[in-house]
């Protein structure tokens, strides 16, 4: 039975599928439709052939003949009911008031247009009666649903009988086994019916137990424990809640005599003598609704009673569901270009972000270059000193080389007394010791020619004053 109900329901719900299928269809046709034809001068005229309504078709019988009427046939008095209440349509300005019938394509007007118009009408019709089948299954199903739902509490409500009797049934025969006497083999570790003096006791009145549900008796003392514990906690916060409670009740007696009185003040000042509340609310209802007698006063109460049920059980949704959806769809439309303008806005953001990044930096960058420059200019102007200094400095150098070059010349005449020599010539290239060792040798060798001069001589004076600048340089020769 519940697979039953289920599969039922199962059913119910793919046909609302389907009827939800069919209505998008309908709305993208319609869609489709005012999309092909709202630049057509005769758009208005269009309009009303596509929304016009289907009827079915009406069974005639005559003379045993059954004559079925068309949708488009049985649709010329609508035409003209419905031309009187267009009165001009947009251009019927160019031909006067005429009344036009909606199964004629008016001159002027495209019949691949028109012919496009009525096919559309039929598809729609065909999904309206689509739904329209749909709809009767489901309430045939519904119904089907209510009375399955009914056997269900019917049968319910019988196994429910059943388990009482058979728990009925079982109570009687555990009463009936119990009365019976039977013998049981146990171990003497099995029992728990030894005195103090540890002996044992008459185990006629005794009753036998299995391990578990003793443990699971156990356990449940100690359940039984706690739960008093909670019980008794509970119940002294519902004395204290009750003691507030008492209090509150006091305070408001207290406060409803104070605005009794501030009531009966009032009214005094008011009316100028203490009134019924009630007789004056039954005289502002009669003089509402213009009835004396109490009866036509209920009466009229309870017609509005039975309005305000009327409205409450009619399908309001139902009534306004293809303005719900139009709406839910352009709730969405906007949903989705404002997440596009989000998106949007959120990489231009990025962007402008990523640009002034590279302001900064490139700003940062400028700032630097136009300070190495300036610090460019300065070593520029600094090496040009320099190099300036250098030049002179190197100038200098080759003046003091020249100078040494003559001074050691000078060295040489006045050391050999300008005897010429021949000693041999040195590559400007030699290495400084060689040189050292040279000079060594001439001086070795001007000194014998001396010691001989001397010895042939008579001693004179030959005391030469070279002055200290030729020493230190003659120092620096030789170092």
């Amino acid at each position: 039975m519940r697979d039953i109900i289920d599969d039922i329901g199962t059913q119910i719900i793919e046909r609302n599928k389907t009827i939800d299928k069919s209505q998008d269809e309908c709305k993208q046709l319609q869609t489709t439709f005012l999309q092909a034809v709202v630049d057509n001068k005769f758009y208005d005229f269009l309009r009303k052939v596509f929304r016009k309504k289907y009827k079915p078709p009406r069974v005639h019988k005559d003379d045993g003949d059954i004559l079925e009427s068309s949708s488009e046939s049985s649709s010329s008095s609508d035409s003209s009911t419905e031309s009187e209440d267009d009165g001009k349509s947009i251009d019927s300005r160019d031909f006067g008031i005429l009344k036009q019938d909606l199964n004629v394509c008016p001159k002027g007007c495209d019949p691949a247009v028109y012919e496009y118009t009525v096919n559309a009408r039929s598809e729609r019709h065909q999904i309206e009666i689509r739904i329209k089948d749909e709809l009767k299954n489901i309430d045939v199903l519904k119904k089907d649903l209510e009375i399955q739902n009914k056997k269900v509490k019917i049968i319910e409500k019988e196994l429910q009988a059943c388990e009482d009797e058979l728990e009925k049934f079982q109570r009687e025969k555990q009463e009936k086994l119990n009365e019976v006497r039977c013998t049981v083999v146990m171990h003497l570790d099995q029992l728990q019916h030894l005195t103090p003096n540890n002996k044992t006791s008459n185990i006629m009145e005794t009753l036998v137990f299995s391990k578990t549900r003793l443990s699971k008796l156990y356990k449940r003392v100690e359940e039984l424990q706690v739960e008093t514990e909670q019980q008794v906690k509970r119940h002294r916060l519902n004395l204290k809640h009750y003691a507030r409670m008492e209090t509150d009740c006091e305070y408001m007696a207290k406060q409803i005599k104070k605005l009794q009185g501030v009531i009966l003040d009032t009214m005094k000042t008011k009316f100028g003598k203490v009134v019924d509340i009630n007789e004056i609310e039954e005289a502002m209802l009669k003089r509402t609704f213009g009835k004396d007698d109490l009866h036509d006063l209920e009466e009229v109460l309870l017609k509005k009673i039975v309005h305000d049920l009327r409205l409450s059980m009619m399908d309001i949704k139902g009534m306004y569901i293809d303005e719900l959806n139009f709406w839910k769809d352009k709730i969405y439309e906007t949903q989705k270009e404002l997440t596009y303008a989000l998106r949007h806005n959120t990489s231009q953001q990025e962007l402008l972000t990523f640009l002034v990044k590279e302001k900064v930096d490139l700003a940062q960058h400028l700032v630097s270059q136009e300070k190495k420059k300036a610090h460019l200019v300065g070593v520029e102007d600094v090496s040009r000193y320099y190099s300036e200094e250098i030049k002179k400095l190197h100038a200098v150098i080759e003046e003091q080389h020249r100078q040494l070059q003559e001074l050691k010349d000078e060295i040489k005449l006045l050391k050999t007394k300008g005897m010429l020599l021949r000693p041999k010539q040195l590559k400007k290239e030699t290495v400084e010791e060689e040189e050292m060792k040279v000079w060594d040798h001439l001086k070795d060798w001007e000194q014998e020619a001396e010691e001989e001069e001397e010895t042939q001589r008579k001693p004179f004076s030959t005391e030469i004053v070279i002055p200290m600048t030729y020493i230190t340089l003659e120092a620096m020769i030789f170092c």
